[in-house]
């Protein structure tokens, strides 16, 4: 009961800041080729932190590790991820090129929405 409780005080969807899209806006600004490396790094490695907060959340809240489906949204936004902080890091030098970023970026889009999605789902339930 006091799980629960403090569950409904803490909402996952809240890990995902109001600006969410702006950010994911600025990463597919800066794929397409601007001079901004480093502030497409930036907002990945925001994007990353918002991932691992949600991460946390599910354990702390010991949702069965948020289950299978929860656990195959977040693998499949590491290795994008990690790939795009890669290209902005090394300024296009890298694996990557300005076409495989911009895809990468509109993977990553789509799927950490659908990761919010399913925080507010979590939310939902735990009413």
């Amino acid at each position: 009961m006091k799980h629960q409780r403090q569950s409904r005080d803490e909402k996952m969807e809240a890990l995902f800041p109001p600006n969410l899209t702006y950010l994911l806006n600025k990463i597919h600004e800066s794929a397409r080729g601007s001079d901004k490396w480093g502030y497409g790094a930036c907002h990945v490695s925001k994007i990353r932190e918002i991932i691992e907060k949600f991460k946390l959340a599910l354990e702390k809240s010991e949702i069965a590790e948020g289950g299978p489906t929860i656990e195959n949204q977040i693998e499949q936004l590491e290795y994008p991820l990690a790939e795009l902080d890669k290209y902005f890091t090394e300024k296009g030098q890298g694996r990557l090129g300005k076409e495989d970023a911009q895809i990468f970026t509109t993977f990553v889009s789509r799927e950490i929405l659908e990761l919010k999605k399913m925080a507010h789902e979590i939310d939902e339930e735990s009413w």
